[in-house]
């Protein structure tokens, strides 16, 4: 698929889908960091991990890189209501991942 495709397909869909995935029970917080609305601050490390589980999987690792001194900053990213909550518990930040439009992960990106 083009890349102009794409984002027409995109802007589209999350469009049309926005005021059902802001009902959606695992979805319903957050939004203007999907829409790539973080406050300024600078990350030596970015992780993502996209619900509860992969969160916790992640948490040895930073820890490990913590105690090493490589993640003293680190933000942690998820999609979900319950991955927010659970990197609550050991990251120094924590984020909703950008949607996948063009808009939101510049501005993310820029913030970070």
């Amino acid at each position: 698929m083009s890349t102009r495709r794409y984002r027409v397909l995109s802007r589209v869909v999350f469009g049309a889908g926005a005021p059902l995935w802001r009902r959606h029970p695992k979805l319903r917080e957050g939004w203007p960091e999907r829409a790539g609305r973080y406050p300024n601050a600078r990350f030596a490390l970015w992780a993502h991990g996209a619900s509860a589980g992969d969160v916790l999987a992640l948490e040895p690792t930073l820890r490990a890189l913590k105690d090493q001194g490589f993640a003293d900053d680190a933000l942690v990213s998820t999609v979900t209501d319950s991955g927010y909550r659970a990197a609550q518990r050991f990251a120094d930040h924590v984020r909703y991942v950008p949607l996948d439009t063009r808009r939101a992960t510049r501005r993310a990106l820029q913030a970070v």
